[in-house]
């Protein structure tokens, strides 16, 4: 008798520099993804080290900020993995790069917990009810 391999956690990485705001985004992964592994970093630097060293990557919800315009190519080496990403923001704050729109999803800022939610559903991310 062989034993199953238990199915590998999805894992997500949150670029989110507000402390506040990424705590909200971690309770409404942990109801939707209960059994995700969440990695938050504050910044795009971060972010990419963060996604290079994880070998498994499920979803990035990355905020794109006017201060701190993120290169698209973090977006794309994500979605490149089979990951789907979410970019909280406007793409003007985008730079440059072709992101796949079945991976790609954007969500205006500021968002509100339900239309969060929805966003996570349009990438195959369903609550349990």
């Amino acid at each position: 008798m062989t034993e199953a391999t238990p199915p590998k956690p999805p894992v997500v990485l949150v670029m989110e520099r507000d402390p506040f705001i990424q705590s909200d985004i971690g309770m409404i992964l942990r109801e939707v993804i209960p059994d995700a592994v969440i990695h938050m970093c504050r910044d795009t630097d971060a972010a990419d080290r963060l996604a290079a060293g994880l070998a498994d990557l499920t979803l990035c919800v990355l905020k794109m900020m006017r201060h701190d315009p993120m290169d698209a190519g973090l977006a794309a080496r994500a979605a490149g993995r089979g990951a789907r990403v979410l970019l909280l923001g406007d793409t003007v704050d985008l730079k440059g790069g072709n992101l796949p729109e079945d991976l790609v999803a954007v969500l205006p800022v500021p968002f509100s917990g339900s239309t969060f939610r929805d966003a996570l559903a349009g990438l195959g991310f369903r609550a349990f009810s």
